[in-house]
């Protein structure tokens, strides 16, 4: 439906304000009627379109509140109350929805369906969040342009756990009776970042005692996901050898003929003296069987 002429809205008004029955009304309307017409006479047609515009989209608005006469809209389907998206991503994810659909209405009659656009436009990247996005339509009668606007809520589960990287190897052997300092382990998360300072280490490592020891790491992020736990294997190994003191003097001079017995062969024979003694007792319960 086109705009009214401008001649056929000021003769709507001006029959519509005679029925008022209102003398001042109708004095004030004649003289502002007498200088339009001769203002618009005395214009273009650029000018005649400018009185148009600005005639019915500010004084027919007024005018229609007050008598209920030419008055314009413009009518949205569709609207969503709202989108709720699911991000693959921390940073957000792109969204495509339908535009809703634009009604313009004039004097409560249909005037055609104005295009209608949105900003962020469907398409657009939605950062994580509440966010707003209006969309708007042109109506001519008023010049002007109407909205209306949704949200798209976009949320984020964070699904993925952290990662726990050793610092060092994860299989360690060290001395008996030194001193083991753990080189400890890393750990990062997509979310939140560095969590190191949250890794727990279970197990313990003796080198007093030879033996295999093990540390587990541990760790989860604020959503709870938690590690694959790493571990480091500690194997504490004897690794001195055995020190020979001698037993007396290095360097022996005896005589000729003496019996020597060698005093570094003490401790071998103390080790042997259960043997011998096993050997004597066997001896005897012989000769006594032979008795």
């Amino acid at each position: 439906m086109k705009s009214p002429s401008l001649f056929s809205f000021v003769g709507r008004i001006f029959r519509k304000v005679l029925e008022k029955q209102n003398p001042v009304s109708k004095k004030v309307f004649l003289s502002f009627m007498a200088v339009s017409l001769f203002f618009f006479a005395a214009t273009n047609s650029n000018t005649s379109q400018f009185l148009q515009t600005t005639f019915s989209g500010n004084v027919e608005k007024a005018y229609a509140q007050e008598y209920g006469y030419g008055y314009s809209y413009i009518y949205f389907s569709d609207v969503p109350s709202s989108l709720t998206v699911q991000a693959g991503s921390p940073s957000g994810v792109t969204v495509y929805y339908v535009k809703p659909t634009a009604t313009l209405y004039y004097d409560g009659q249909y005037a055609g369906q104005p295009s209608v656009s949105c900003i962020p436009a469907s398409g657009s990247f939605f950062p994580v969040g509440s966010n707003l996005v209006t969309c708007s339509a042109y109506n001519m009668f008023t010049a002007e342009y109407e909205e209306v606007s949704f949200r798209v809520n976009v949320l984020y589960s964070d699904q993925t756990a952290p990662v726990i990287t050793l610092s060092g190897s994860s299989a360690i052997t060290v001395a008996a009776g030194s001193v083991y300092t753990d080189a400890g382990a890393t750990a990062t998360d997509n979310i939140d970042g560095n969590i190191t300072a949250r890794i727990s280490v279970t197990g313990a490592v003796n080198t007093a005692t030879p033996g295999v020891y093990v540390l587990t790491y541990r760790v989860s992020d604020n959503a709870g996901n938690a590690a694959t736990p790493v571990t480091r294997t500690i194997t504490v190994t004897d690794q001195g050898a055995p020190v020979i003191t001698l037993s007396g003097s290095s360097a022996i001079t005896v005589a000729a003929g003496s019996v020597y017995t060698d005093a570094g062969q003490l401790p071998s024979l103390l080790l042997l003296q259960p043997v011998l003694q096993i050997q004597k007792l066997q001896l005897s319960l012989s000769q006594e069987a032979h008795h």
